[in-house]
């Protein structure tokens, strides 16, 4: 439909600003402007979207950085992703040395490479073995580790006062982090996955370095 003049009732074209013949502000005017201000506000904003939701991944590894450089092992590319996450929490411990930050990364391992991966355990984190970084990384991409589905509690506990602090039952890889730790000087570890019969045994006594991130690569082997 044609608009027309309010006032002299001649047609006015829809783009035009005011009516040829008297001159009243065409109101349709103020429609079209708004509307195409709305579509390049949109469309910019959609295709952010999309490429956010189809590349996390990429995003997520040239988001990082590390002062120590790309890892080999990061190289093949199946898992950049954790590489990053590690060297995030890192960045973000060393911005804030009176919190503890903490990525907990749960693994499983198929029996027979039960002894194999004890051996190399550098910490007993209650019921779990805790790994390298590098073990970590070279046993997801060889596939003699994947990364565990079931459902754990994580926990520390400050050996000067023995208060536990305890964070919500977690899934896959997670980042938790207190801010109530400056004064923490040392801690004990606790994993536990939820859908095991297990005792409540704490890992060995970690003496707290400020500025840093505790990477825990924790393989249950019961």
């Amino acid at each position: 439909m044609i608009p027309r003049c309010s006032r002299c009732g001649e047609t006015v074209p829809l783009l035009a600003r005011s009516c040829a013949v008297c001159g009243t502000p065409n109101s349709a005017w103020n429609t079209v402007l708004g509307i195409a201000i709305a579509i390049l506000v949109l469309v910019p904003a959609i295709a952010i979207a999309i490429y956010a939701a189809t590349h996390w991944g990429e995003l997520l590894i040239k988001g990082s950085t590390s002062t120590e450089g790309p890892s080999p092992l990061v190289s093949k590319g199946d898992f950049g992703w954790l590489a990053s996450a590690m060297a995030e929490c890192d960045a973000k411990a060393a911005q804030e040395p009176s919190v503890l930050h903490f990525l907990v990364i749960p693994l499983a391992s198929d029996p027979t490479h039960t002894e194999d991966w004890r051996k190399a355990s550098l910490n007993d984190i209650g019921n779990a073995v805790a790994l390298s970084r590098d073990d970590t990384l070279s046993g997801l991409q060889q596939q003699s580790l994947t990364i565990s589905t079931g459902e754990y509690m994580f926990s520390i506990r400050d050996e000067k006062t023995q208060v536990v602090l305890k964070w919500e039952p977690s899934i896959g890889v997670k980042w938790f982090s207190t801010a109530e730790a400056d004064s923490i000087a040392s801690f004990r570890i606790q994993f536990k996955l939820l859908n095991k019969v297990q005792d409540g045994a704490w890992g060995n006594t970690i003496d707290r370095k400020k500025g840093d991130c505790y990477w825990i690569n924790a393989i249950s082997l019961d």
